[in-house]
């Protein structure tokens, strides 16, 4: 028996002692963290600063980890305890073998104060820090939204952020504009930067970069919509010039910064995240259905298509629907709601994420698929993405990491906008008692409400307006577009001071697109097909070196030096094809015609950039930035530009004693910024080209080309370019206040800002006598003031039930302050209303002609009607004719109004149950401003 006691002894020992010796040389880190009143803090992070070791507070307060015996050879090294809601501590430990017990007990502080806000290119600071005006929105916040397009969950979540979504067809491109209108041409669209890599985020419509308006054609994704929302840890938005500055002459329009998940050190997570929903269109618009085709209560406008051939008896029937009253039990049609069904959106998305103390991953993929609401095919949007990112820590000083992307959007979208082949503008038009489904004849050829009795001979004839369900089933309009996006980043502590950070991406995409119209369509009736091969890369290079310092109890600081290096090549192929030579396929060589375009754009960037920050006393925070940029885009003359800012904050509540008694904390903010717009590329040359003239006959198609059976020929600029031309410069002053009350109860912000955007490029009239219309220049302003409010309340915050609500205003009035001589400049690509920049006014005013009124000046025929007329009226008073009717001012184009609101905001509300339940609400708001309804003017 005593025998088997110690042969069990020796086996433990022989088991046990391997496993402690192996364990010889760790360091082990415990303690417990309390708050100053003596209770326990739950989720705390303990961490060793700068080595990637760490853990989280159990629900006594207490901690434990280990340090590798291998990175613990006797140095010192900062731990730290970090928990929103407190401020954070950290002492120096030396990591030797054994136990090492360190206690904390925390002071509270404010949230909002803590929070970590990423200000670009490698610089990371504190919302108490900030002097400027930062919005951040979180994964969570991302993830209530439940968009699909990363753009679009933005809205509502900051002030004067105003997003407008395209429509609500599947892959339609979303609309970001910060802080006002800043420019006159572009699409007005910040800088997106992720992960530190300058992205892509343009939209290009097909059909209506062919015919110069943007409203015609098919919607056209903006490329964000190719992040996948449940891959973002934040989204930070760098609102004006002040905040935006380190990004130099890119940042006038703002900055949004998008940082991606990242794996932690701990156990390997698995998360499925899976959603279904439906769209469905709930509103639409009231059409009658009493009367038969016609107008004024008969048939007009009736008509025979005359081609010279006997045969041809194809009637061309009114676009009216206002005839003779329908007879009772005439057959009719819901033409608004026939056209829609329900629509389903499935999102599914896998992730693992991990990792130990010396490296992380985190490994996701996402399938979002969208088929639209239009009742038909060609109406869907899929999106694929697989994304890898990684870390691994050298020594213990070097940190390499990656992040890559791989992205695969497939679109099929429908005919839209302005456009004779827009389902809206024929299947609203379409009389009550028309049958639109019925839109292929006996003799199989196309007809609509227009054509009703087509013949085998017009099957080259246009429509007028075509049959939804006919072009939703034969006009398609596909994209196919594969995207990597990735980086490599170093960082590299090479003393405790210095921090040296490498960051290298690139942004390439091919995006290929097929656009076609059958025979008979409305917009060509020979048939059309649009074939287009889109190629854009960009490269980024980022360097910096920050260096940090505490010079004394009261006085810290830190100093960044960075170069940016940046190329951006865009490369179309672009062929459209008329005339079909058989109904199908609709493929380019399947056309009599082509007229191709081989377009390349190549824009290069060098920078360089200083920050200097000064931390004083714990409660005066200062910074000063300067940026130097050289882009290939600016005149020859006039090569390098700079963009300073400054800043400052003061946290007075920890100056006034006894403040903090009844106001948590209050902050006040000033801060002054230059931002830049660079110049369009090659808007400084004055560029020849091949070109067509359709006014003046020609060829057999009846065009004059200047290549002409074979001879070469060139057109002249028809707009001079300039050598000296400079990037369009934003100065903006801002202020402001932040404050919280109530033991955490409530928190506020409020900024206001003044901004004047200078040397605004536009294209300035030239007497065509000089052999040009236009000359490019700088040589208008435009300014945007604005106030800015954002609130928190917090009034339950129990262990089981939580409830927060908000709200979020912002107003922003923006002016056309200077023209240089100019009266009127055209703005937007508006198909009837016409819309301008004009001194005294918004940009893209819309423009119209009014009646003629009293009070200005106005003639008549040989009536003065100041004079003779308006004896006695107020001004604006209509002038009334003879006839009885208003007379129409022709001869004046008037601004009428602005579709930019007079404020906008939200509000937003989250209620939590038992730590695992969460309901949320957004109400998004837009006040004022005017819309131009082109369909509801011709019903």
């Amino acid at each position: 028996m005593k025998f088997r006691v110690l042969s069990v002894a020796a086996l433990f020992a022989l088991v046990v002692a391997p496993r402690m010796a192996l364990a010889q040389g760790e360091a082990l880190l415990t303690g417990k963290v309390t708050s100053v009143a003596g209770s326990p803090v739950e989720g705390a992070q303990v961490f060793l600063d700068k080595m990637a070791i760490g853990t989280q507070t159990k629900s006594d307060g207490s901690y434990r980890f280990t340090v590798p015996a291998a990175r613990a050879s006797g140095q010192a090294a900062l731990l730290t305890v970090r928990l929103q809601g407190f401020k954070p501590k950290s002492v120096t430990v030396t990591l030797s073998p054994g136990t090492i017990n360190t206690d904390f007990s925390l002071e509270s502080q404010a949230v909002v104060l803590q929070q970590l806000v990423i200000t670009g290119e490698g610089t990371i600071t504190t919302n108490e820090k900030l002097g400027v005006t930062v919005n951040n929105v979180g994964a969570e916040d991302i993830a209530k939204s439940n968009e699909p397009n990363l753009t679009e969950a933005l809205a509502g979540k900051a002030p004067n952020v105003a997003i407008t979504s395209e429509s609500g067809d599947p892959g339609s491109s979303v609309n970001i504009q910060i802080r006002g209108i800043k420019s006159f041409s572009g699409d007005g669209q910040p800088l997106f930067v992720v992960d530190g890599v300058p992205v892509d985020n343009q939209s290009i419509n097909v059909q209506g970069q062919f015919a110069g308006n943007a409203e015609q054609g098919t919607v056209a994704p903006n490329r964000i919509s190719d992040i996948n929302p449940n891959d973002v840890e934040s989204v930070t938005i760098l609102k004006g010039s002040a905040a935006a500055a380190i990004y130099g002459a890119r940042a006038a329009q703002g900055v949004v910064l998008i940082t991606t998940k990242s794996g932690k050190a701990g156990k390997t997570e698995y998360s499925l995240h899976s959603s279904y929903s439906f769209d469905k269109v709930t509103a639409g618009y009231p059409l009658q259905r009493t009367y038969g085709q016609g107008n004024n209560g008969f048939l007009a406008d009736n008509g025979v298509l005359n081609t010279g051939l006997p045969s041809d008896t194809d009637a061309f029937s009114s676009s009216h629907s206002w005839g003779q009253p329908l007879a009772a039990g005439t057959v009719t049609y819901d033409h608004f709601g026939e056209m829609f069904e329900t629509g389903h959106v499935s999102d599914n998305n896998l992730s693992v994420s991990g990792g130990d103390d010396r490296r992380t991953f985190f490994l996701s993929g996402g399938i979002n698929n969208n088929n639209g609401f239009v009742t038909g095919p060609n109406d869907s949007y899929k999106r694929s993405t697989v994304r890898l990112k990684a870390s691994q820590l050298i020594g213990d000083n070097l940190k390499v990491g990656g992040n890559l992307s791989y992205i695969d959007t497939r679109g099929s979208f429908i005919q839209r906008g302005d456009n004779t082949s827009g389902i809206m503008l024929g299947g609203l038009r379409t009389p009550p008692e028309w049958n639109n489904l019925d839109f292929i004849a006996p003799n199989g050829q196309y007809r609509s409400y227009r054509f009703q009795s087509p013949s085998t001979l017009s099957a080259t004839t246009g429509r007028g307006y075509d049959d939804p369900f006919f072009i939703v089933a034969n006009a398609p309009a596909k994209e196919n577009l594969s995207r990597v996006l990735g980086n490599i980043d170093v960082n590299w502590e090479t003393f405790e001071w210095l921090k040296i950070q490498e960051t290298a991406g690139a942004d390439y995409y091919t995006d290929q697109r097929l656009e076609g119209l059958p025979l008979g369509n409305a917009t060509s009736p020979s048939g059309q097909v649009i074939r287009a091969d889109y190629n854009n890369y960009i490269l980024d290079h980022n360097l910096t070196a920050i260096a940090s310092h505490t010079f004394s109890p009261w006085f810290s600081g830190t100093f960044t030096l960075g170069q940016n290096l940046n190329s951006t090549d865009f490369h179309q192929i672009y062929d459209l094809g008329s005339t079909l030579i058989a109904p199908l396929p609709l493929v380019i060589s399947n056309t009599i015609s082509t007229n191709p375009n081989d377009n390349e754009t190549l824009v290069h960037r060098e920078s360089y950039f200083g920050q200097a920050t000064a931390d004083l006393w714990d409660q005066l925070f200062l910074t000063g930035a300067l940026r130097n940029d050289g882009f290939s885009t600016f005149g020859a003359n006039d090569r390098r530009h700079y963009f300073p800012k400054a800043s400052a904050a003061w946290t007075f509540t920890k100056a006034i004693a006894g403040l903090t008694k009844s106001i948590d904390f209050a902050k006040v903010r000033v801060a002054y910024g230059e931002t830049g717009r660079e110049p369009l590329p090659y808007s400084t040359l004055s560029n020849f080209g091949v070109g067509t003239f359709i006014e003046y006959g020609g060829d057999a198609s009846g065009i004059l080309r200047t290549i002409y059976q074979g001879q070469a020929g060139l057109i002249g600029p028809l707009a001079i370019g300039s050598d000296s031309l400079r990037p369009e410069r934003t100065r903006e002053y801002e202020g402001g206040l932040d404050f919280g009350l109530f033991k955490g109860f409530m928190d506020a912000g409020i900024s206001y800002y003044d901004s004047k955007t200078t040397d605004v490029i536009f294209q300035a009239p030239t007497p065509p006598s000089s052999g040009s219309t236009s000359i490019i220049k700088n040589a208008a302003t435009i300014t945007n003031k604005g106030w800015e409010i954002t609130t928190n309340f917090h009034p339950i915050k129990s262990q089981n039930l939580t409830w927060d609500f908000g709200a979020v205003w912002g107003r922003n009035r923006n002016l056309v302050t200077s023209l240089s001589g100019s009266s009127d400049i055209s703005v937007g690509s508006q198909a009837i209303l016409s819309t301008f920049a004009r001194v005294g006014f918004p940009t893209g005013s819309f423009a119209g002609h009014d009646f003629v009124r009293c009070g200005r000046g106005l003639v008549v025929g040989a009536d003065s009607i100041d004079a003779d007329a308006c004896q006695g009226h107020p001004n604006g008073a209509l002038y009334i004719a003879q006839n009885g009717f208003p007379v129409i001012d022709e001869a004046n184009l008037r601004i009428v109004g602005s579709a930019q609101p007079d404020w906008t905001g939200s509000l937003h509300t989250t209620v939590g149950f038992l730590k695992h339940w969460e309901a949320s609400a957004l109400l998004d708001i837009k006040h004022g401003g005017q819309m131009y309804d082109g369909t509801r003017g011709a019903l």
